[in-house]
């Protein structure tokens, strides 16, 4: 109760200087004219209402534009189209050709995959690719721009101005490098430029993406492709990727204990990664749990009421499936709940983005499934 009275309490702050910053916005473009017809009078209800609909609208739009930019900007550097997504709605390629489908990424609104050109003296073109975005979106507050210079209309100002502020915003925000652990293209550029080392892990994400696009499978993967260095390289959200495929190998493969290994050293040194790559890391110590000693204790330290919002913000991915199927049927054991996990997976599965993915997933459903008709039997 008190935590719901917290949320509700933060809701209403948020909404409060939302409106105070958007009457604020209105006294500002009826100072400089930016949104204004000259000698029009301003009806602060409306243009309220009217700067909240363009805020959504220019978001929406700066989100697109800045994911065409690194789809523009890595074609004309050597990379070639793997996906484009907006929010959780997907244009992707694939063996068959390209296809839209849906999934999303917690903690992003939109992503651009790309399949880099091949290593060269371990170096690949990253920069443009990376600012592709952001500069995307200082190009359209330059076209914002140009139209209010050109334009009287009230509602077509407001609308060019919220372009700009909120491209600026967006574009800065997003090149400005904050922190090694973040996961904006600034960071990325600021990682791949202090450590060049780094490069193999960028290039081995989006290879291997690509790979999987192409309708490859984790049992065709060599082992060697995803060779890390422990004594050399710690633990971070850029090689994290490569001791993540080589749990999906151990994985496809069958063998839980080497998955087991992969994943307790990850969560041992998760301190080095992002919010969002360190819940990553903790479903898998949480699956790897479940249908290993499945221990209580543990299982309850693992399954937080935030790892369980994680799992609610990623519902497009087979994985969230398998991991609540786990949970039903080896920690709840309820059959009922756990082959209403496997039918809910089976059917994401059929719109797995790649057919890689798709297969490791579908064959750890089956083995769930196998221990719940096991249960059933027995019983």
């Amino acid at each position: 109760m008190r935590e719901k009275i917290k949320k509700s309490c933060l809701g209403f702050v948020c909404a409060l200087c939302g409106a105070l910053g958007a009457i604020g916005i209105v006294m500002m473009l009826d100072t400089v004219g930016l949104g204004l017809v000259e000698g029009a009078e301003v009806n602060i209800g409306l243009s309220i209402g009217v700067i909240w609909f363009f805020v959504i609208l220019v978001l929406l739009l700066h989100i697109a534009i800045h994911e065409l930019g690194h789809v523009v900007f890595g074609l004309c550097t050597g990379y070639r189209f793997i996906s484009y997504r907006f929010f959780s709605f997907v244009i992707q390629r694939t063996k068959k050709g390209v296809r839209i489908n849906r999934y999303s990424v917690p903690g992003t609104l939109g992503q651009a995959l790309m399949e880099p050109p091949k290593l060269k003296d371990g170096r690949i073109p990253y920069i443009w690719y990376n600012l592709g975005g952001a500069l995307f979106n200082f190009l359209l507050v330059g076209v914002s721009l140009a139209v209010n210079a050109m334009n009287d209309n009230y509602f077509v100002r407001t609308f060019f101005t919220m372009s700009i502020l909120i491209g600026l915003f967006l574009g800065v925000s997003n090149i400005f490098p904050y922190s090694e652990k973040g996961m904006s293209d600034g960071c990325n550029i600021l990682n791949l430029h202090r450590h060049p080392e780094k490069i193999k892990y960028f290039y081995m994400q989006l290879a291997m993406v690509a790979q999987l696009a192409d309708g490859k499978q984790w049992t065709e993967m060599d082992p060697e492709d995803f060779k890390v260095d422990e004594n050399q390289d710690k633990v971070d959200s850029f090689n994290l990727i490569a001791y993540l495929y080589r749990v999906n190998m151990a994985y496809a493969n069958k063998e839980f204990d080497e998955a087991r290994r992969q994943v307790e050293y990850l969560y041992c040194n998760k301190g080095n990664l992002n919010a969002i790559h360190q819940k990553v890391v903790q479903l898998e110590k949480l699956f790897l749990e479940l249908i290993g000693e499945n221990r209580r204790g543990t299982v309850d330290q693992l399954y937080t009421k935030e790892i369980q919002q994680f799992l609610k913000a990623m519902k497009y991915e087979v994985s969230t499936y398998r991991v609540q199927m786990a949970y039903e049927e080896l920690y709840n054991q309820d059959d009922v709940a756990a082959l209403k996990c496997y039918k809910e997976g089976m059917k994401r599965v059929a719109k797995a983005p790649y057919y890689g993915e798709a297969t490791l997933e579908k064959s750890l459903l089956n083995f769930l499934k196998e221990k719940v008709e096991k249960q059933i039997s027995a019983s």
